[in-house]
């Protein structure tokens, strides 16, 4: 009888054994699979935690940079718009760096009436700590003749799209810090006048509105 015991024993627990080894395996598999789907998921979450919506605003002064040839207005009726050195002051990057310009895109300025016209600039910013971002502005430009018939004293603002709508500054780009950043901006209190020396204008303006990085 003791000995019949021990042959049913012996395969009982062997089989309880592979029992208890599927189950440790099983357990082994879940308990590596769990912990990086859990790490994805806090990345993410971390991620977007990250990034947020934050006031945004800045005063500037432009000047033309002659060296660089004139952008053409269409039609072709002497209307033509130069590259411009920025520098100023803008939250979130400090004080405007040498190197920031803004240069109206060839094919994108059409003359609107006898005194306006609206242009898509490509405007790169450059912050205190050398990072950049690139902006998409649509630019309405009103030139008051009445004031100076030479055309170099006016105002511009945010273009309007058909419906009316105001088209507000985006971010194309950013760099360091500012990579896949998202804002919008608009115009507040822009004006242009004659440069002292008598090549292109000055412009004075601020933007406001918010950044997302």
């Amino acid at each position: 009888m003791k000995k019949s015991m021990q042959k049913f024993l012996r395969p009982t627990l062997l089989l309880g054994s592979m029992i208890l080894l599927i189950s440790a395996i099983s357990c082994t598999q879940e308990s590596t699979a769990d912990p990086m789907e859990n790490l994805e998921t806090v990345n993410a979450k971390s991620e977007n935690a990250a990034r947020t919506t934050r006031a945004w605003r800045g005063k500037f002064t432009n000047v033309g940079d002659p060296s660089i040839p004139l952008v053409s207005c269409i039609p072709d009726v002497g209307f033509d718009l130069t590259t411009n050195i920025i520098s100023g002051n803008m939250t979130h990057l400090g004080k405007i760096q040498p190197g920031s310009f803004g240069r109206p895109q060839e094919g994108t300025c059409f003359l609107t009436g006898p005194n306006t016209a609206v242009v898509i600039f490509y405007v790169n910013y450059i912050g205190a700590h050398g990072d950049m971002i690139t902006t998409v502005e649509t630019v309405a430009l009103t030139v008051d003749l009445e004031a100076d018939p030479s055309g170099l004293t006016g105002s511009f603002d945010n273009a309007r799209d058909a419906d009316g709508n105001i088209i507000p500054i985006t971010i194309l780009e950013g760099t360091g810090r500012f990579e896949g950043a998202t804002g919008e901006l608009y115009f507040k209190d822009a004006t242009f006048v004659p440069a002292p020396d008598g090549l292109g204008t000055i412009g004075d303006w601020e933007l406001v509105g918010e950044i997302t990085y």
